[in-house]
């Protein structure tokens, strides 16, 4: 079975999100299940892209979990108008790099900001 989840945060960032669906995607992985998590590039909760990330795309395997990475606009402020454009960024990013880099999935599971 393969399955993907779609997330606009997962580590190496810090949070309950990212601890969360780590943790889901590692008893997938044990379940035999192959996993793809389509993301962003990591920037939370700095506001800036981490050292040894950026781009386009980019393409990691963690913990058995193939992770794929988009652009995204960092931001870390607090206004409606940052946070909109961060988020439509990686919606827009994980779209084109999504449908020209992932393989056809079972499932597709989908988590998003608050």
């Amino acid at each position: 079975m393969k399955v993907v989840l779609h997330t606009q945060y997962y580590p190496p960032e810090f949070g309950a999100p990212q601890a969360r669906l780590s943790n889901l995607t590692a008893q997938m992985v044990k379940q035999g299940i192959d996993v793809t998590v389509m993301t962003a590039m990591p920037n939370y909760p700095s506001g800036k892209i981490f050292a040894g990330y950026g781009g386009l795309r980019s393409k990691e395997e963690l913990k058995g979990v193939k992770v794929v990475r988009s652009y995204v606009y960092p931001s870390n402020k607090l206004g409606m108008l940052d946070r909109m454009i961060s988020y439509a960024s990686f919606a827009g990013s994980s779209l084109v790099v999504g449908g020209a880099t992932l393989d056809r999935a079972d499932f597709l599971f989908s988590e998003s900001p608050p």
